[in-house]
């Protein structure tokens, strides 16, 4: 669904993002962990899309290395106190509710092996504030926020997951989140090839359709090819989860390849646009801004190669 809203769309219908809600702004299979009274009221409203959320787990200094969260949780009564600063929250400014990832176990978090919660926290909750918004590209608003709690407090019944395992939780969700962004990656290549297409089948230079010429038609004929792959290996990877596997490689080689490829193909559309490939028009240019901060989302090139590397280390060869 993600891969056709984006192909259908390109970038020239921003809600295309929210109708259908990625698994860190709405309601996914992480509510599996969660408690009957969560089910029944604040994923119902994710689930009606009366109410979305945010995924609160990076912070000021701790981005790819989870270890150095210093967000905390404290036992209050029938419920924790939450105090902290999380950076980089895609729907903060705008979200009912935030998955709020916090150390619960200090022990566990110094020897790396566990100690993380993750709960689901009102953002009008006495003591959780949006402190800014984080500005990208020079535009004037933002979906990025930093923000704060001081002291919230939350009910036990609002816990994700068992005590302490918070990070498989988070890991979960960024598995999802890497097959999102290869589908999105995948549909606006598909997009921008399109746009090039007509626009070289339309354009004529010196008595030809500038398709006619190989320096114009040989990079778009590479970009489908390159398109092709990177699509069945989202497919593949989504294949693998339907299954019940965990794919973790899969998604991550998806996302990687999806987005590199991506890049490529609307760089290539803009300049066989030439200067129309630079107008607000055509929204070329803001599909290039998505992707590219869709290279750092839900883990960066550099991360997921690592990823990669690691999984065949240990011996998950299949390809």
């Amino acid at each position: 669904m993600w891969e056709d809203l984006y192909y259908r769309y390109g970038m020239q219908h921003w809600m295309a993002f929210d109708s259908v809600a990625h698994w860190a702004t709405g309601p996914s299979e992480l509510f599996k962990q969660s408690s009957e009274e969560v089910q029944a009221t604040i994923f119902r409203e994710l689930m009606t899309g009366t109410a979305s959320m945010c995924f609160a787990l990076s912070e000021p200094d701790a981005g790819s290395d989870v270890w150095m969260m210093r967000t905390v949780a404290v036992p209050d009564g029938d419920g924790w106190r939450l105090s902290g600063t999380k950076q980089w929250m895609t729907n903060g400014p705008y979200a009912d509710y935030a998955l709020v990832f916090a150390v619960t176990d200090p022990s566990q978090v110094a020897a790396r092996s566990g100690g993380l919660t993750a709960f689901l926290v009102a953002t009008t909750a006495d003591g959780f504030r949006v402190d800014s918004l984080i500005k990208l590209y020079g535009h004037v608003g933002s979906n990025e926020a930093i923000i704060s709690l001081s002291e919230v407090w939350v009910p036990d019944s609002n816990r994700l997951g068992p005590l302490d395992d918070g990070l498989r939780l988070a890991l979960s969700g960024t598995t999802l989140g890497r097959l999102y962004n290869a589908a999105r990656s995948v549909g606006l290549a598909r997009w921008a090839l399109d746009v090039a297409l007509d626009y070289a089948e339309a354009r004529h230079t010196f008595g030809q359709p500038v398709i006619e010429y190989q320096g114009v038609s040989f990079p778009l004929a590479d970009q489908a090819t390159e398109v092709s792959a990177a699509r069945l290996l989202g497919l593949r990877a989504a294949y693998l989860v339907d299954q019940g596997g965990s794919a973790v490689k899969e998604a991550a080689m998806a996302k990687m390849y999806s987005t590199e490829v991506a890049t490529r193909t609307i760089d290539r559309a803009v300049q066989t646009l030439g200067g129309m490939g630079l107008t607000n028009e055509m929204n070329l240019s803001h599909a290039w801004q998505e992707i590219r901060a869709v290279h750092i989302a839900d883990g960066s090139a550099e991360i997921l190669r690592r990823l990669i590397v690691g999984r065949l280390r240990r011996g998950d060869r299949s390809l």
